[in-house]
């Protein structure tokens, strides 16, 4: 599912370079040399996501999903259901399939203990529990969507992991049912895999601890 939110740059609404000429970004104080290093984070988190933006970027997650669903369901050898399985069970969330999301993120999880070694091992931890925390919260478990967030933090990492980072979807959730701490620990445990995310990390935990939200616009679906 990374080509819904991978629309990126272009659909981030980001903030005019002219706000990030002095010392305080997001309202935080950042360091002028960060500012100048590494303006694309800060822009991408410098102003308020727009909701007709959001909408936006959720209906081409929607746009994809019912061929990653298919991917799943039409494949037969166990290695190829453990590969496609962790996409398909966010792409079938983003439709609003509960039931379906559900039983595709548990294949998952079964699948992952039979292929340890793969590539995918980390993506299919990852993603099932995100998955899984997403459904626990909207049930009204906050408890079991905690567990599952740092479940899905706990991975290792995966080649994608490593470049493109975690999925955002149950942390922001959490953050709006007021879970800030277990969102700060789960940031936390991304950095053990997500060595070129630092930058981001730091401006989301700059934010979690001022109490706004981050936009996390391109790293919703992971």
């Amino acid at each position: 599912m990374r080509g819904a939110p991978a629309v990126q740059a272009a659909r981030v609404n980001p903030a005019p370079r002219a706000a990030l000429r002095g010392t305080s970004t997001l309202g935080l104080n950042v360091p002028k040399r960060i500012v100048r290093r590494r303006s694309f984070a800060i822009e991408a988190e410098g102003v308020a996501l727009a909701p007709s933006t959001e909408r936006r970027l959720w209906r081409l997650a929607r746009q994809d999903a019912p061929r990653t669903v298919a991917a799943w369901s039409d494949a037969v050898a166990p290695d190829d259901r453990c590969c496609a399985a962790p996409r398909a069970s966010m792409a079938a969330l983003a439709l609003g399939d509960r039931d379906l999301a559900r039983r595709i993120a548990e294949d998952a999880l079964r699948l992952a203990e039979d292929f340890r070694d793969s590539w995918n091992h980390g993506n299919a931890i990852h993603r099932a529990h995100t998955v899984l925390g997403v459904l626990a919260l909207r049930s009204g478990d906050a408890k079991a969507a905690v567990e599952h967030l740092h479940a899905a933090g706990a991975v290792t990492g995966s080649p994608q992991l490593k470049s493109f980072g975690p999925s955002m979807w149950l942390a922001r959730d959490l953050l709006s049912a007021g879970e800030s701490q277990a969102v700060l620990k789960y940031l936390e445990q991304c950095r053990s895999f997500w060595s070129m995310g630092d930058e981001w990390l730091r401006l989301w935990e700059l934010k979690v601890r001022r109490g706004a939200m981050p936009n996390f616009a391109m790293h919703l679906l992971g």
